[in-house]
């Protein structure tokens, strides 16, 4: 079975569920199944947004005006924080915007 495939027989489930008034949890598990499958990249299947960029240490530490050590020792504890492959730590952009956006209003 393909990925798309997986979708869309994931897809058809979410509608059935629906139209049979399934309970509320059965039908938020599968649409929260159907968004993770939908984060995955094909390519090495790393949960990554295919419109997302990973962006290094040096990047984030220019954006948030840090040093790429302080990125480095804080990337256990942020949620943007992505590793696609062992040694190799990478940021997710857009999960960075949005946790900047959220201290800023905060």
């Amino acid at each position: 079975m393909t990925r798309t495939e997986l979708l869309e027989r994931l897809r058809q489930r979410i509608e059935d569920a629906e139209r049979m008034a399934a309970t509320a949890p059965v039908a938020a598990t599968l649409r929260l199944v159907l968004e993770e499958i939908e984060e995955l990249e094909v390519e090495g299947l790393r949960r990554v947004p295919s419109e997302d960029r990973l962006l290094s240490a040096r990047e984030v530490a220019r954006r948030i005006g840090t040093s790429r050590w302080f990125v480095y020792r804080m990337a256990h504890q942020w949620p943007f924080t992505r590793k696609p492959g062992p040694k190799k730590l990478r940021f997710s952009e857009r999960e960075l915007e949005r946790w900047l956006s959220l201290r800023k209003a905060g």
